[in-house]
């Protein structure tokens, strides 16, 4: 991920030290899971998931858990996004349960799954 996008969300994170530390690996993660499947990432993409992860974390520190998300919306996501998302998902299990909920498998794997076929 280029430096200055890392920067941008990390500024507009507003996250605590171990929050941007988490936001960071976590960041480096999807980042080696989406160069496996697409070369080329637009920033725009990066910046979409860093905000996304970033409000992941500021939720597990709030111990908010997000609604839960229609049955057919997840059905239209492939299982293997869902996968690499709970793996990410997984890393931040020291937040809390709230990280790895259903809603927040779902999301993210949206953003993979988007971002792997170059939307």
């Amino acid at each position: 991920m280029k430096t200055k996008v890392l920067q941008q969300i990390l500024r507009d994170a507003s996250l605590d030290a171990e929050g941007n530390v988490l936001l960071k690996k976590t960041l480096d993660d999807i980042e080696e899971i989406l160069i496996d499947t697409r070369n080329c990432i637009p920033d725009e993409r990066y910046l979409a998931v860093g905000h996304h992860m970033a409000e992941v974390i500021k939720r597990a520190q709030r111990g908010e858990v997000l609604a839960k998300i229609d049955q057919d919306t997840e059905d239209q996501i492939e299982g293997s996004y869902k996968e690499k998302s709970r793996n990410i998902l997984t890393s931040l299990k020291s937040l809390g349960d709230t990280t790895t909920s259903s809603s927040e498998i779902i999301l993210l794997a949206i953003h993979l799954q988007c971002a792997s076929n170059g939307f």
